[in-house]
């Protein structure tokens, strides 16, 4: 069994927090909970180590 090894926390109060968090969940992020209109998104340490990479190629 894998484990959570990284978290972040997105804010999806506008368009852009929402595509970024939709962009990290279709790289494999999991979301973990939903407080209002905050995300907290988890990764295993595979889509961890992309988490760089993914932050560069954001648009």
């Amino acid at each position: 069994m894998n484990k959570i090894v990284q978290v972040e926390t997105v804010d999806v109060k506008n368009f852009q927090g929402l595509d970024w968090a939709n962009t990290m969940l279709e790289s494999g992020w999991t979301l973990l909970s939903v407080n209002g209109l905050t995300l907290l998104l988890g990764a295993e340490k595979e889509v961890a180590e992309q988490y760089e990479e993914l932050l560069e190629n954001r648009v």
